[in-house]
């Protein structure tokens, strides 16, 4: 009879841990192909000084990275969503054939040539405000080239190249957080039977405060057992996490900026900061609450965020605050900037500012700086995002 005491090459087997391909296949990207930078050169500069540990090839983004970008409405979270998946779906050169000297040149575009999944929860994304960037940059790049100036009209070549890169963005539409979470649970599927071809290197999901009263209210009759399971907002934590082991995109949630919060020691007691609490109940993650959130016993928080980014105020208001109007209506405040030379430029600039924090973890305590944040501009233009 057999020692029942002695493991048996079964029982050793089943103690070994296991990974699927894909799973092996990210683990290997996650070093050699990096998904990219964000362009912006401030966020970038920041996030390759803070976290050099999670940056192979100075590449800004990571596989896996969960990125937060919270705002209140207009203040810029859906067009840096939009310069995102310019960069990522746009090719990265292309190959242009003269018919004036019947020779080929090669155009350097500088995108990534990945696809972008939009979980457009809100309903409000914008497809044409998208083509118009696109379009933008294409002309842009062509314009560093001796080739003619190319129209982009249906049937030549910018526009080609705009369908193509189009083609790499799926958008979905759910309805509610339950919608959302089964999505993502069957987008494994989808990737596999609709684009087996295409590499999902950014998911967006748009807002991840859309269905937020929605939830509050199916959570309230369960609210006495402080049951995390009654907020339906863990399941789509969840997939994501799920999705993210599995396919490794980095994933950006735009989250609504709606509790302020306040910084102690100044001449009125306290005076608002450019950050905001977060809403969110718990699991969701809140590392850079102050004080820190209460949690209470169940499972800890299951979707860790690489780094925070704050778009603290609309442009209008923004503008108000810089002109020291914060008693006046913001018609007024703006009123008075257009007929001010300095601040009408300011105005026309569409400049918007960021901040980024990084939370703290058990790895990057030995980093000197890890408790700055660091600011960051980009500017709203007629027909595009500039990052200058």
């Amino acid at each position: 009879m057999a020692d029942m005491s002695t493991p048996t090459a079964i029982g050793m087997l089943t103690d070994i841990a296991s990974e699927t391909a894909q799973q092996l296949l990210n683990n290997i990207r996650y070093t050699n192909d990096p998904p990219g930078s964000t362009m912006l050169p401030e966020l970038d500069k920041h996030i390759l000084k803070n976290l050099p540990w999670t940056t192979p090839k100075g590449k800004s983004l990571n596989r896996g990275d969960v990125i937060e970008i919270q705002g209140p409405a207009a203040s810029g979270k859906s067009h840096f969503l939009y310069h995102l998946a310019a960069c990522c779906i746009l090719p990265t050169e292309a190959l242009v054939v003269s018919l004036d000297t019947n020779s080929e040149h090669t155009v350097l575009i500088e995108g990534w040539n990945r696809s972008v999944v939009v979980f457009d929860c809100d309903g409000r994304w914008d497809m044409q405000r998208l083509y118009q960037i696109l379009t933008t940059r294409l002309k842009a790049a062509f314009s560093k080239t001796h080739l003619p100036p190319l129209p982009h009209k249906p049937g030549t070549t910018v526009h080609f190249l705009v369908l193509a890169s189009l083609s790499r963005l799926h958008v979905f539409r759910p309805t509610s957080s339950f919608q959302l979470a089964a999505t993502l649970l069957h987008l494994p599927k989808y990737h596999r039977e609709q684009m087996p071809k295409e590499e999902i290197r950014l998911l967006f999901v748009d807002s991840i405060s859309s269905f937020y009263w929605a939830d509050r209210w199916r959570a309230e009759p369960s609210a006495s057992n402080k049951s995390h399971r009654s907020n339906p907002l863990i399941h789509v934590l969840r997939a994501l996490q799920m999705f993210r082991i599995s396919h490794g995109p980095a994933i950006i949630l735009t989250n609504w900026g709606i509790n302020s919060s306040t910084v102690d020691g100044t001449a009125t007691g306290t005076s608002r900061s450019p950050f905001f609490k977060q809403h969110l109940a718990a699991p969701y993650p809140a590392p850079l609450d102050d004080p820190p959130r209460q949690n209470f016993s169940g499972p800890p928080n299951i979707l860790p965020l690489a780094f925070h980014i704050t778009l603290p105020f609309p442009f209008v208001s923004q503008l108000q605050l810089d002109l020291g109007h914060s008693g006046d209506s913001v018609d007024q405040g703006l009123d008075q900037a257009l007929h001010d030379h300095q601040r009408r430029e300011e105005v026309n600039r569409g400049e918007v500012v960021g901040y980024v924090r990084i939370p703290r973890t058990d790895r990057a305590e030995d980093l000197p700086s890890r408790n700055t944040s660091g600011r960051f501009t980009f500017r709203i233009l007629e027909r595009d995002v500039s990052v200058t």
